[in-house]
């Protein structure tokens, strides 16, 4: 990936031109007064993670019921007083 270092106002005046370096995969570092301020970089659509699938574990526990999960625990809190 390339980058190109540029200041503010450059980016202001040719924003569709550093807009199409990023599509192609570049990536643009822009400056004011020499000071790095922000970044152009290409658009990555990152896979979305799931989460593992607890049904075998939930079966395990042996709890079925209709109930709220929170009436449930309410339930078996006050049974151990």
């Amino acid at each position: 990936m390339s980058k190109k270092e540029v200041n503010v106002n450059e980016v202001r005046e040719q924003i569709a031109e550093y807009l199409t370096r990023a599509e192609r995969g570049e990536e643009t570092i822009i400056k004011r007064y020499s000071a790095k301020i922000a970044k152009i970089v290409p658009y990555e659509e990152k896979p979305r993670e799931r989460l593992p699938d607890l049904s075998d574990f939930r079966k395990s526990l042996g709890v079925t019921s209709e109930k709220p999960s929170g009436e449930l625990l309410r339930k078996m809190r006050n049974s151990d007083r």
